[in-house]
């Protein structure tokens, strides 16, 4: 089981990437959700 987790996990960085892109939008911008899911996870 945790090898099969390990082949979709999202690495740390990938995540901090994508908060800092919603951090550094303007202020007239309101992302008032994120969902972060890895590619390889099936729908």
């Amino acid at each position: 089981m945790i090898g099969q987790l390990a082949e979709v996990a999202i690495a740390a960085e990938n995540i901090a990437r994508a908060v800092a892109y919603v951090i550094d939008q303007p202020e007239n911008v309101d992302v008032s959700e994120m969902i972060i899911r890895p590619t390889a996870q099936q729908m």
